[in-house]
């Protein structure tokens, strides 16, 4: 018994060594923005500031009350809300706080509307489509704007591709574009607490680091030692979720009356003329953000580490978007 206490001991005296060790060092890795959300799976820590850490960039980022990308300037009540909706490439936790577009729109109306940014890392067109209707009042919103990553969202709509070591998360399954059933995230469990916990503590990253990088060992090794042949993916039911997706959160905007815009985010030009002709078929807005950059002769800088938008970037991008006539 006294071994076993002198062994808790100084495990306990090593996890909070290598603690202050990684949060003291070059090697910090932040700390976990996220929570469990009975609603959406994983929503941002409310009233948080964090450092987004990678090889080319260390960001202090800022979530306000309502666990979303904070504005510049104070909500106003007396104003109408523009909502944009997206994954990491809007929620932009590598990019200053007003820089991120959300900011950089609200400078260019001079604060006419307030601008909110409901944009979520590992979301897709599935999690938006929940956001809007559990996340934003819809009473006071006058646009919104849907940012699409295509080339990772055509993915991430399947619930297939959610990986295990992954915060749970809402989905919906569409059997047409008007018949689906959503999905709920998974009750919180033992395995969310301590992730909770744990993400609070620099910790936390380092861990995941770990795992991943054995179950990414694991997973080559097996696909090296079958030498299986590469079979083609099926991806109609990818199509079916994302277009469905698409199709009911612009459904939802008619039915308050609140203008749309599809902004698209893709290097892939089939995919992306797949998704247009799905949109003017449906008579829904749409916007290339490569071909509106093209035409106006505008550069769109990426991190070289992980392919988000610069700062830079952000500020194009709601040019590209002022310039679009979406707001005319």
């Amino acid at each position: 018994m006294k071994n076993l206490l002198i062994f808790i001991l100084v495990l306990i005296l090593a996890l909070v060594t290598f603690e202050f060790f990684l949060k003291y060092s070059p090697f910090e890795y932040g700390i976990s923005p996220g929570q469990y959300d009975k609603d959406i799976g994983v929503w941002h820590k409310k009233n948080f500031t964090g450092y987004s850490i990678s090889e080319c960039y260390k960001n202090q980022y800022i979530y306000n009350e309502k666990g979303i990308p904070k504005e510049i300037q104070p909500y106003d009540n007396s104003k109408k809300d523009i909502v944009l909706l997206g994954d990491s490439f809007v929620e932009a936790m590598m990019v200053k706080n007003e820089n991120i577009i959300h900011n950089q729109l609200a400078k260019q109306f001079n604060f006419k509307y307030n601008v909110l940014n409901y944009g979520v890392s590992g979301t897709s067109p599935i999690q938006a489509f929940v956001i809007l209707q559990k996340k934003v009042d819809l009473s006071n919103l006058k646009y919104i704007i849907q940012f699409v990553e295509l080339d990772g969202d055509l993915l991430e709509v399947n619930p297939q591709s959610h990986n295990s070591m992954s915060r749970p998360k809402v989905y919906v399954a569409f059997k047409s574009l008007k018949e689906y059933q959503v999905i709920p995230p998974r009750a919180i469990t033992l395995k969310d607490k301590v992730s909770d916990f744990l993400g609070n503590y620099q910790l936390y990253f380092f861990i995941k680091k770990v795992i991943y990088s054995v179950q990414k060992k694991l997973v080559n090794h097996t696909f090296n030692k079958e030498k299986t042949r590469e079979k083609p993916v099926d991806l109609s039911e990818n199509w079916r979720n994302l277009e469905g997706a698409i199709f009911q959160t612009y459904q939802l905007a008619k039915q308050h009356n609140i203008k749309f815009l599809l902004a698209i985010n893709s290097q892939d030009e089939q995919k992306k003329e797949q998704l247009q002709s799905f949109l003017k078929s449906h008579e829904i807005p749409s916007l290339s953000i490569q071909d509106k950059a093209k035409e106006m002769n505008i550069t769109l800088e990426t991190y070289e580490c992980d392919a988000h938008w610069t700062d830079k970037t952000h500020q194009k991008v709601a040019d590209i978007i002022m310039q679009s006539g979406f707001f005319n």
